[in-house]
């Protein structure tokens, strides 16, 4: 049997050859004209980003956004979602790693402004890092409005969109149940916190719930209905409804710091954000000893005093005068370990210089020696 003519033929080779140098066509426009006819692709580089962009179109018309997971192939089902589905010409065609590969390397991008400005059109994001950043951002802006700072404990974890909507339904229902998460140190009891399934407790009081599905949920409108975000299809975009570690991300940003770009810096600062929490947790001391002074006179502070919160004072109109952040305290305890022990003053006499101006005065020993106390976390006591 003879083989036929085309067999064992570089040609990919020749296909270069003819784009780049012109082979077999030069002189010959009647042989270019028969490519033409064919659909013989000139510009190889061209095509592999139309190619990549519609890819990236019908990517976002079935999931709702354009985080594609690495190893996200296109055609994995032959499900049709919103009317969209894969057409055959992309089907196997590696999405996830040709973004991989324009992000690191800017392939089809480099000096072509106009196919930057495409990609961005449908919201294209270049570099992940910064929208991790906006989201994060986002969640920390949110913590503030609720409490009135930004001093998120390591192990505040939002929790996640399915748990919010749980809860937030069993308290509407049950109208009689109260709303408040911690206990405070006087003893009285509130509702329980809401346990995570591995059985360990959240430090998110149930009083947040309702905040935070409100934001959650406006967060995950960019979501289809119908969208296959249930399925291992879909990773990044399960993401959104999962629980969010703000306590944990707000320490590893406060370790890399110094990569953040200035305006991400001056944005945080913006908001109240504080580098060290111990500088974070000196101040809220300072802001409690004023209160407390301006509502008492003076600065005698019994060691068993707690900041009011929740119906801990018979008189509301005391409660009131004490910011919510500052709320369920234990300031006595803490003022005693600044006064005896050196707590939050060891080599900072600036620090004790502040102490000083407002009437709070230290035990001598304090004074002439540097001892380390154990510092506190800035959150409500727990029992």
């Amino acid at each position: 049997r003879k083989e036929p003519i085309c067999w064992g033929v570089p040609l990919g080779e020749r296909v270069h050859n003819i784009r780049a140098h012109d082979l077999h066509i030069k002189s010959h426009p009647n042989r270019r004209k028969i490519l033409d006819e064919m659909g013989f692709i000139w510009n190889d580089d061209s095509y592999r980003f139309k190619q990549f962009l519609e890819a990236l179109t019908i990517f976002k018309e079935i999931y709702g956004h354009l985080r594609v997971r690495q190893d996200f192939e296109c055609g994995e089902t032959d499900k049709e979602f919103h009317g969209k589905r894969w057409p055959s010409r992309l089907r196997g065609y590696k999405l996830g790693d040709r973004v991989r590969s324009l992000r690191t390397t800017q392939t089809w991008i480099k000096d072509d402004p106009y196919r930057q400005q495409l990609l961005q059109k449908i919201g294209f994001i270049f570099r992940p890092r910064e929208e991790g950043f906006e989201r994060f951002f986002a969640h920390l802006e949110h913590f503030r409005s609720i409490h009135g700072h930004c001093n998120v404990p390591r192990t505040y974890i939002v929790p996640s969109l399915e748990v919010l909507r749980e809860t937030v339904s069993e308290e509407s229902e049950n109208d009689s149940a109260p709303s408040g998460g911690l206990k405070p140190a006087h003893g009285k009891e509130r509702p329980e916190e809401v346990k995570r399934p591995r059985g360990r407790a959240r430090i998110v009081p149930s009083r947040d719930y309702a905040s935070w599905l409100k934001f959650r949920e406006e967060e995950c409108s960019s979501i289809k209905d119908g969208s296959p975000v249930d399925s291992e299809m879909d990773k990044e975009a399960m993401k959104l409804v999962a629980e969010y570690q703000l306590g944990p991300r707000l320490h590893r940003i406060r370790g890399r710091y110094d990569s953040l770009s200035e305006e991400q810096k001056n944005r945080l600062k913006g908001i109240g954000f504080v580098l060290s929490m111990k500088d974070s947790q000196f101040q809220a001391f300072v802001e409690m000893l004023e209160k407390y002074k301006e509502i008492h006179g003076n600065l005698q502070i019994s060691r068993t005093f707690v900041t009011p919160s929740n119906g801990n004072y018979n008189d509301s109109s005391v409660e009131q005068q004490w910011p919510r952040h500052l709320q369920g305290i234990r300031l006595g305890e803490r003022a005693h370990k600044v006064k005896y022990s050196g707590l939050y003053l060891k080599n900072r006499p600036d620090r004790q210089e502040r102490l000083n101006a407002i009437g709070f005065e230290v035990s001598a020993r304090t004074r002439t020696q540097s001892i380390s106390g154990v510092e506190l976390e800035l959150q409500p006591h727990q029992q």
